[in-house]
C-alpha cells in the first residue's frame, strides 16, 4: 500500500502537484471534510475517477479509515499515481 504521510502532502497541495480525494460516507463530509478535496464515494469511483486530474499525486483519505485503501487500489489499477493519507483527517 502507497501511504503518504501529511506533511509530505501538503508541500504538493500548495504547488497544485497533488489532490486530495474523500471517499468516505455522505454523511461524515457533512461533519468532516479537508477544504479543497474533492469528494467522490467509493462505490461511485470506478465510474467517476475521471473527474480527478491525471497529473497530480491523488492522496485519499476517508473520516472513518476504511474505504480509502479499496479506493487507493483501484486508483493506481487504473493508472493514478494515488496513496494513503496518513492520519486521514486528523492530520
Amino acid at each position: 500500500m502507497y501511504i503518504k504521510q501529511a506533511e509530505e502532502v501538503l508541500p504538493l497541495l500548495n504547488t497544485r502537484q497533488a489532490a486530495v480525494l474523500d471517499v468516505g460516507l455522505d454523511e461524515t463530509r457533512e461533519v468532516r471534510f479537508i477544504g479543497g478535496s474533492f469528494r467522490i464515494p467509493l462505490v461511485e469511483l470506478l465510474i467517476r475517477h475521471n473527474e480527478l486530474p491525471t497529473d497530480q499525486i491523488v492522496a485519499v483519505y476517508c473520516p472513518e479509515n476504511i474505504h480509502a485503501p479499496y479506493a487507493v487500489t483501484i486508483l493506481n489499477m487504473l493508472g493514478y499515481e494515488a496513496y494513503l493519507l496518513e492520519d486521514r483527517i486528523e492530520a
